[in-house]
């Protein structure tokens, strides 16, 4: 799956980092699976001020944690949920 993603993709464990990046506008897109409330609670406010987009990886509010996508547009979101929908529990 990684491949559809293009060159420029990589795979980082900075935390609040690539939320930062993502706010700043130096990446598009952050995808992370597994998250606590309290892992992204406090980034949605940061997140969302910068105009950017947060949910779950079924489109949901992120608040509850989980498998979050966070996207720096619509279009871009849209066009990353239908990549990872096979991979979002049921």
């Amino acid at each position: 799956m990684i491949k559809k993603f293009g060159w420029s993709f990589r795979l980082a464990g900075f935390d609040a980092l690539n939320y930062c990046l993502l706010a700043e506008g130096k990446v598009d897109a952050v995808i992370e699976a597994n998250l606590k409330p309290y892992d992204i609670l406090p980034l949605i406010p940061i997140i969302k001020n910068s105009g950017a987009i947060v949910t779950n990886w079924k489109n949901e509010p992120a608040e509850k944690g989980g498998n979050i996508l966070a996207t720096s547009n619509k279009i871009l979101h849209n066009k990353i949920l239908n990549l990872l929908k096979p991979f979002a529990k049921k």
